[in-house]
């Protein structure tokens, strides 16, 4: 976290008048990751979009319940039979994206295409999740 950090501090340095926002935090298991992280970024008037598996999703649904700061991601690979229950179970819990990273193919392989259409469909992004919080 610590180049993280200092990227953030650097980006509050040079905004003030800005929120930062760090789009790339993997989930992490070790104790007080969510304190120590909420700590950080608050301190910094930042916040970050925390990713991780269907397996972390309550630690990371309850995290961003907790704390302002966490901004919940869910992340899948394309190729896992399952992607698409990720899909809808990240959505489902309000999460505000999705990271999607090494797939065995090109980006732009047709198999992938009922993947994108279900969450183009669905509309996992931070606009439909605030909408859903204002409701």
């Amino acid at each position: 976290m610590t180049k993280t950090i200092g990227l953030a501090l650097l980006a509050a340095a040079l905004l003030p008048a800005q929120q930062v926002i760090d789009v790339h935090q993997h989930f992490s298991r070790r104790p007080n990751y969510f304190e120590d992280l909420d700590r950080t970024y608050r301190a910094l008037q930042a916040r970050a979009c925390v990713n991780g598996f269907v397996a972390d999703l309550k630690a990371i649904e309850a995290a961003a319940k907790k704390y302002s700061t966490v901004i919940p991601f869910g992340r899948i690979r394309l190729d896992d039979p399952r992607a698409l229950d990720d899909l809808k179970a990240f959505h489902d819990a309000g999460f505000q994206g999705i990271k999607i990273h090494s797939p065995e193919k090109n980006y732009d392989d047709w198999s992938y295409f009922p993947i994108y259409r279900a969450g183009s469909a669905i509309r996992v992004s931070p606009a439909d999740a605030y909408r859903r919080q204002l409701a």
